[in-house]
């Protein structure tokens, strides 16, 4: 499971600035979804660190995915 919490520190660490593409985000978004897919199948409900759950996260991603293909719909 450490290897998922670094894998997922190192996804949040990643520079945001400037203007990312619709495809950058999309991508960091799916990684971001296979750790957390990963952590919560290993039985990981809440990230050291992090104010929501595991959960609540896998969510949130599926969410802003979901808005993103709308709006370029």
């Amino acid at each position: 499971m450490k290897e998922l919490f670094d894998k997922w520190s190192e996804i949040q660490k990643q520079p945001r600035h400037g203007m990312p593409t619709v495809g950058s985000v999309q991508q960091r978004i799916s990684e971001e979804l296979q750790v957390l897919e990963a952590l919560r199948a290993a039985g990981c409900l809440q990230i050291p660190g992090e104010a929501f759950d595991v959960r609540f996260l896998i969510d949130d991603r599926h969410r802003l995915l979901r808005e993103m293909h709308d709006r370029l719909s």
